[in-house]
């Protein structure tokens, strides 16, 4: 299991990259792109060796998700 977590300010200059069509409002078709993107960005180069064997991994299952934070 990996988590990205990411305050509150980053978060929020990241929703750019999450609605690129700037509208304010991110779609499911936004978020599903920005997730499927992100989560191939951080598998790429990650490797599991167990007893000297490179272990290929696998994305199973990737979520997004917008808790309010502190400011809102």
């Amino acid at each position: 299991r990996y988590v990205l977590a990411m305050a509150e300010i980053p978060a929020h200059a990241e929703r750019a990259q999450i609605d690129p069509n700037g509208d304010g409002e991110l779609s499911p078709a936004e978020v599903d792109r920005y997730r499927t993107a992100a989560a191939a960005a951080l598998l790429h180069g990650v490797e599991l060796e167990i007893d000297d064997t490179v272990t290929p991994l696998e994305l199973q299952a990737a979520t997004l998700s917008f808790p309010s934070g502190q400011a809102g």
